[in-house]
């Protein structure tokens, strides 16, 4: 997903509820839900509790698995 989506993430419910609306459906069909440009450690947290397991940004360099981080 696109940066905008990990731009204060952590302060945006409408944000939030897209996001686990495309975990769900990533989920459903097998697929592999990447956020990029996240560039805070609580905007991490926020990803990891709405389910999503890969990231790349500032904070993480290249696609990395959330959940290892």
């Amino acid at each position: 997903m696109d940066k905008y989506f990990s731009i204060n993430l952590s302060q945006s419910l409408q944000k939030q509820e897209i996001i686990k609306e495309m975990v769900t459906y990533c989920e459903k069909f097998g697929i592999h839900l990447i956020v990029e440009g996240i560039d805070h450690e609580h905007d991490i947290n926020t990803l990891k509790k709405l389910g999503v397991h890969f990231g790349q940004g500032y904070k993480l360099g290249k696609p990395k698995n959330l959940m290892s981080f």
